[in-house]
């Protein structure tokens, strides 16, 4: 099946922004708590996303039964999973900590079988199975290198777990609500239940160095606004299990980010296993598309 060029530049844009996430955030790791960053960057992305999700209702009034069916949708994804995902930045550091998050389109798929229904091609399905092999070899490195990083694997995963659930349950709620309004209603309301766990934890909640300012304003706007945003538009448009593939790009791009700006060590199972993931994106977006074109 064919898509849009819109939606193909739709998630471009969001795995560009996506991949920098964890290098910025291990980055400012010494100036402001990593969950408090949760905490501010979805809050903050909320707001920034509201007057346009109120612009995108065109005068009509939201559904007060899907404004509520975004609160959890939120704190699957604020409070859970980017909570598990910022303990496995900690852990394992950045670079492997993106590698294995980007197998969360294995457990979209399986999710979006069960509830959304959709069906999974043999194409699709091989590009899953490359995917699922570019991350293992990835765990595997984690393994070797130590029981620490092990746990920051364990984090990770489960991150991705609860993110796959996220994605079909938001493109379900996106559906009546609009993805605008989706977002916003679900990163406020999921901030705003992360916030009395931050202070019963005494951690801080708007105190922070004034040097992660900007990283913290880049986190809200450009991660968390817009390519959330970009993200669920190009859901509209395809498949969950299709759109949430482009994730297994991120680990590249984020490992080179890593390389760059942190100085972590790009090892032989990490190129591997970027190699296998190119693969399964080929395999997933462009094979069928290819294909096709060839045959008419």
């Amino acid at each position: 099946m064919r898509y849009s060029r819109n939606s193909y530049l739709f998630l471009l844009n969001t795995i560009i922004f996506f991949s920098t996430y964890e290098v910025v955030n291990r980055a400012i790791a010494q100036e402001i708590d990593l969950i408090q960053v949760n905490f501010l960057r979805f809050l903050i992305g909320g707001l920034f996303l509201l007057p346009f999700a109120v612009l995108s209702m065109r005068g009509r009034r939201p559904d007060v039964r899907s404004v509520l069916a975004a609160v959890p949708v939120g704190v699957l994804n604020v409070c859970i999973s980017m909570t598990f995902l910022q303990l496995s930045i900690i852990y394992s550091g950045a670079a492997i900590a993106a590698v294995v998050f980007s197998c969360n389109p294995i457990f979209v798929a399986t999710f979006s079988q069960v509830i959304l229904g959709e069906k999974m091609s043999r194409n699709k399905t091989a590009g899953l199975v490359f995917g699922i092999a570019g991350v293992t070899v990835t765990f595997l490195d984690g393994l070797l290198s130590g029981n620490i990083i092990s746990m920051g694997v364990l984090f990770a995963i489960l991150s991705a777990i609860i993110f796959g659930l996220y994605t079909v349950l938001g493109k379900r709620v996106s559906e009546p609500l609009g993805s605008t309004m989706m977002n916003s209603v679900s990163f406020i309301s999921g901030s705003l239940i992360l916030m009395p766990i931050l202070y019963l934890t005494n951690k801080p909640i708007f105190n922070f160095s004034q040097s992660a300012l900007v990283p913290l304003i880049y986190l809200s706007i450009c991660v968390t606004g817009i390519a959330y945003l970009t993200y669920f538009a190009a859901l509209r448009e395809m498949p969950a299990n299709v759109g949430s593939s482009v994730f297994f790009v991120k680990p590249i791009a984020a490992s080179l980010l890593a390389v760059v700006f942190l100085g972590e060590m790009v090892t032989p199972f990490l190129l591997l296993g970027g190699l296998l993931v190119l693969a399964g994106i080929y395999l997933t977006l462009f094979f069928e598309r290819g294909r096709r074109t060839a045959k008419s």
